[in-house]
């Protein structure tokens, strides 16, 4: 799962792990159904090796799914490779403009990122114990803004690319129906950046999912200072995660 924390290599009952999957596509199904429609499209940012692109697909969705590690590519392509469903793939960053970037792979391909900031705290703090960050490639980087001209507005946009969020919305000038990213609390200014960005944009209605749990917690809408202040309210000490969703209008929040 996207962002998840947990020590690498750790072991689950297979019957254990296949209930835990099976529970968390059910409650993404549910979350995503609340304001989303067959037909739709929608960007899976750090798409890794499609989970999410498959719950979109799955809900009827048109899915542009972006990921820069060739490892990931090549099973996203042999995953939906003949499948009567719409995902086109492509095998990018996303950042601030286009052109290339060095990308640190790491041991643990979900957790490979672009920002060296993110790889040092997480190897400072040991949030992913066991995890190295060794291996640099070079990848092509493109903006947001790019997507949209080729392929559309999307409805919803899910952004997953550990630590590099700011820069990733850097590249988008107008505003979505519906995005969400990553929050780490160890870099809540990232997250604080990314929130007065969206709302400079015009999408000023703010919820939060905590850890894989793809439930929004808030009782109602907050605007981008609320939210901002809630969130600098986790202890950074604290192994925490989540999603950040930001709307352009409010929707009835999901039961």
């Amino acid at each position: 799962m996207a962002g998840q924390r947990r020590a690498i290599g750790s072991k689950y009952d297979g019957a254990r792990a296949s209930l835990r999957a099976r529970s968390w596509r059910r409650r993404a199904r549910s979350l995503f159904r609340s304001f989303l429609r067959p037909g739709e499209l929608c960007f899976d940012i750090g798409a890794n090796v499609g989970l999410f692109t498959d719950v979109f697909a799955n809900l009827g969705l048109k899915v542009v799914a972006v990921e820069p590690q060739p490892v990931c590519v090549a099973a996203l392509r042999d995953r939906f490779r003949g499948a009567r469903r719409e995902v086109q793939i492509v095998e990018a960053a996303i950042g601030s403009e286009s052109g290339t970037a060095e990308l640190l792979v790491a041991s643990e391909h979900t957790i490979s990122t672009l920002s060296p900031e993110w790889a040092d705290i997480a190897r400072s703090k040991n949030l992913f114990p066991g995890a190295s960050w060794q291996e640099r490639i070079t990848v092509t980087l493109t903006t947001l803004d790019a997507l949209i001209e080729k392929f559309g507005i999307p409805a919803y946009c899910k952004i997953d690319v550990e630590g590099y969020e700011a820069d990733a919305l850097r590249g988008l000038t107008s505003p979505l129906p519906a995005l969400s990213f990553e929050f780490h609390p160890e870099i809540v200014e990232v997250t604080t950046t990314c929130i007065r960005h969206l709302a400079a944009l015009g999408m000023p209605y703010y919820n939060f999912s905590p850890g894989d749990s793809m439930r929004l917690v808030w009782p109602g809408w907050r605007d981008a200072e609320e939210a901002v202040s809630l969130l600098g309210q986790i202890v950074p000490d604290v192994p925490f995660f989540g999603d950040v969703y930001a709307f352009s209008e409010p929707r009835p929040l999901p039961n």
